[in-house]
């Protein structure tokens, strides 16, 4: 049973959708809010999440309120009235899917950036919450969905990093569970996997069935025994394309709300739970964790120090696009990246500063819809 259950879920498109549909149906949920700055949408959503759960037997109390995020007072006056103890944010102003309405050939000549050229649609609004949440002295645990990997490293410069993410490297985990098990005919439930590994890593594995040269850390524990040495992680990357096929694009969404409610729980239950998680204390890229009431600490394997997991994960996010997170949290991005969004998009952006997230966000907005329109009419 919780001990606290006032959970606040910010954006309701199609992963906090999710979240609000399977987090209505968990024992012990009492309370639940949804903000969206989309009040028709929203109201719908959170009725269908009535209903549904109604007749399956749950009855928390579901509201919803509209907010804008761009709105840091409003948002901040709706946090000291909500009161949550648990902050799930998965608003973004760009799905990361919406490059796929794009023909195949200009959608791989993008994908060659990475995905940390697009960082202003991922950053805007995660920096706008977590100001709101520091105006009005919100002491809750934040789970952010919006690209952790980099989002937190970036913000946690400026004092603002949410407590964890879920999904990315998180959802290699059950992935790699199932092959181990389907290779040695053991129960998935046994067998314990920790990572510590990059969002680049993880779309490299479902793309490819390989991470090629990249470094990577890699522990399977069956009924607690260290089995790594009896596995090969090329040959289980390469099963994990081959045997854990899933749908595309939005779809996948509800591995990454279960990943989020996973690691909610572990904190509000104070579960003590060890799971892989993307952005803990700030970092870049993803960790074993520990989660509990007093939020999250790092749980690597007892030959791996810090540095050397911050390092694999600072080298990896170089094929994503990011050169360098500065100290003030500006991001440089890699010349390759820099010179794809400009040849293709007419975006020229080579550095980033927190501050100026909005501005490029809108900038970066107008240019791939005025690309995506030119596409069209062709």
């Amino acid at each position: 049973m919780f001990k606290i259950s006032k959970i606040l879920i910010v954006g309701c498109g199609a992963l906090g959708g999710h979240i609000l549909e399977l987090l209505s149906r968990v024992h012990g949920v009492k309370s639940i809010t949804v903000l969206d700055i989309n009040e028709e949408w929203g109201k719908k959503k959170v009725n269908n999440a009535i209903f549904g759960s109604t007749l399956q037997g749950f009855y928390p109390k579901i509201e919803f309120i509209k907010a804008d995020l761009f709105d840091i007072d409003n948002t901040a006056e709706i946090l000291k009235k909500v009161g949550p103890d648990l902050i799930y944010q998965t608003s973004t102003l760009q799905s990361p899917y919406q490059m796929h309405e794009l023909p195949k050939k200009v959608y791989s000549d993008l994908l060659e950036a990475g995905f940390g050229p697009w960082l202003p649609m991922h950053l805007t609004l995660p920096l706008k919450l977590m100001k709101a949440c520091k105006k009005a002295h919100v002491g809750c645990h934040v789970i952010n969905l919006s690209y952790p990997d980099v989002t937190h490293a970036v913000l946690s410069k400026i004092g603002l990093a949410p407590t964890v993410g879920a999904g990315n490297i998180d959802l290699l985990t059950p992935k790699i569970q199932k092959v181990i098990s389907d290779m040695k005919n053991i129960p998935m439930a046994n067998i314990n996997v920790r990572l510590v590994g990059h969002f680049y890593h993880y779309a490299s594995v479902l793309e490819k069935g390989t991470i090629g040269d990249l470094p990577i850390i890699l522990r399977v524990y069956f009924e607690g025994e260290d089995i790594t040495d009896e596995l090969s992680v090329k040959d289980i990357f390469k099963e994990v394309q081959k045997r854990c096929v899933e749908p595309k694009g939005t779809e996948v969404y509800s591995q990454v709300a279960s990943s989020a409610i996973k690691n909610g729980l572990a904190m509000l239950n104070d579960e003590n739970k060890i799971t892989n998680a993307p952005g803990p204390l700030g970092l870049i890229g993803g960790y074993p964790v520990r989660l509990n009431e007093r939020g999250c600490e790092l749980c690597l394997p007892a030959d791996v120090t810090l540095g050397e997991a911050v390092k694999i994960n600072e080298m990896v996010q170089s094929f994503d696009g990011i050169e360098q997170i500065k100290d003030d949290g500006t991001v440089v991005f890699t010349d390759k990246a820099h010179e794809i969004m400009k040849s293709i998009l007419d975006y020229d952006c080579k550095e980033l500063s927190p501050e100026e997230s909005e501005e490029k966000a809108k900038e970066l907005g107008e240019k791939y819809k005025k690309l995506s329109e030119a596409l069209r009419t062709r």
